[in-house]
């Protein structure tokens, strides 16, 4: 869902007309194509672990899921399974792999759930 923000949009307006006026210019990363391999290489290499609070955040999270789903506050068709779970799990670790961080920490797993409930809800 895309929720409007003032600010947010008005920023990326003024990004997106800034693109198309200087094209040359507008896009000049600070990292060359192979930095960018390179770092991709690495991070794949990544077996992040779960912390104990990350595991207790995957747990309250999922548990909400299931809660608003049998309440039926949620109202969509999609039923949310230990498929969601699993996704929610793909994601946080996904996330500890785009940071180098070889811990799945809460604040991925908030991110991760932030990401699955915006997605399907």
């Amino acid at each position: 869902l895309d929720e409007g923000d003032e600010v947010v949009d008005y920023n990326i307006a003024r990004h997106i007309v800034n693109l198309h006026q200087k094209r040359a210019q507008a896009v000049e990363p600070d990292f060359t194509t192979r930095d960018l391999q390179t770092y991709i290489r690495f991070a794949r290499t990544l077996k992040p672990r779960f912390t104990a609070a990350a595991k207790r955040v995957f747990v309250e999270k999922y548990l909400r899921l299931r809660s608003n789903d049998v309440t039926g506050t949620n109202k969509t068709a999609y039923r949310i399974t230990v498929r969601q779970l699993e996704s929610m799990i793909r994601l946080a670790e996904a996330l500890a792999r785009l940071h180098l961080d070889e811990w799945v920490r809460p604040q991925y797993v908030q991110e991760a759930a932030r990401l699955l409930d915006k997605s399907i809800i």
